[in-house]
């Protein structure tokens, strides 16, 4: 039987670009994928305290499963290799074309990257960076209608998602590969070429071949359906989105609240980022829409009243949620 080498973990934020580089990659013969997997959030958020509501109280489930893992001869280290080796067995059948490699691209794993390298040791892991300013433009503008009305939607990838990554990254020092989305797209081929080169597989990719359409009902459906080969008119398109005095405050603001040595990890310098954003001219408005809006995403995120108002969880207002 053939075996699978190891998993290759694609870690990002949302609307990163990794949907992109997924399609790209799909096309070689010795990596199989599927749209986003997403299995392994629940496994391993079974062992916080925190992040998870249920009708099963998963706060007592969370301690029942500790209790278990000090149970265990070597304790952590046996936990982690049962789910390892679980993985491990998924993505070997999902391998069905005796592929060397399984590609998992799950953006939300920036809140268990650290975790992931724990785990499997001997993974191979790709971080992709891309303008926050681009990020935070297609979060709106995909999730959103352009407003800011779904922001909440993003809260954590947002403010925690680039220090998630970058810790993840510390702990793998240089035993991973770093891409950045703007790279990927005006020099696709020489940023293949490198992912290759990491994986230590041949690069038989054809760049101007049509990318691959993945059939699930996640990842970037819209770039999915309109972008039939590699496009770099997205670079940039915040300033299409902050457009208004108030927007621009807006984007400023947000930039000004992440680290410089976060975006200088990420590949991205500061004082550039809000050079650009001061030189960019915005029409004059009051903006009562957009304030309105944020102050809806902040009151969601808050009292999460996005539950309480949409009929997709009417369940949880009928039940008793621990």
């Amino acid at each position: 039987m053939f075996y699978m080498k190891c998993p290759v973990f694609l870690l990002s934020l949302p609307r990163s670009g990794s949907t992109l580089m997924q399609r790209i990659l799909a096309k070689h013969e010795q990596i199989a994928t599927v749209s986003e997997p997403w299995f392994l959030l629940p496994l391993l958020y079974a062992q916080r305290e925190e992040g998870t509501l249920t009708e099963y109280s998963h706060r007592n489930c969370q301690i029942g499963i500790t209790d278990l893992i000090n149970e265990l001869p070597d304790k952590q280290s046996d936990f982690d290799e049962a789910i390892n080796l679980m993985a491990t067995d998924i993505y070997q059948k999902l391998c069905s074309n005796s592929e060397v490699y399984f590609l998992d691209k799950t953006p939300r794993y920036h809140l268990i990257a650290n975790d992931l390298v724990r785990i499997f040791p001997n993974a191979k892991f790709i971080f992709l960076f891309r303008n926050p300013m681009d990020i935070y433009a297609s979060v709106m503008t995909t999730w959103g209608s352009n407003s800011f009305k779904k922001i909440y939607a993003a809260e954590n990838d947002l403010n925690t998602g680039f220090q998630n990554l970058i810790a993840a990254r510390k702990l793998l020092h240089n035993k991973c590969l770093v891409v950045n989305y703007e790279n990927l797209v005006m020099g696709t081929k020489k940023v293949i070429d490198e992912i290759t080169t990491f994986l230590e597989i041949e690069n038989t990719l054809l760049i101007g071949d049509n990318l691959i359409q993945l059939s699930g009902k996640l990842g970037d459906q819209v770039g999915n359906k309109k972008y039939k080969k590699v496009n770099s008119s997205s670079i940039g398109n915040w300033k299409k989105c902050f457009n208004t005095s108030y927007r621009k405050k807006v984007i400023k603001n947000y930039i000004s609240s992440i680290k410089s040595s976060h975006l200088e990890e990420m590949g991205y310098d500061k004082t550039e980022l809000l050079n650009s954003i001061s030189k960019h001219n915005v029409s004059i408005n009051l903006s009562l829409r957009d304030r309105w809006h944020i102050l809806f995403s902040k009151t969601a995120t808050l009292f999460n009243g996005h539950l309480l108002f949409t009929d997709v969880y009417k369940w949880a207002r009928k039940k008793y949620l621990s």
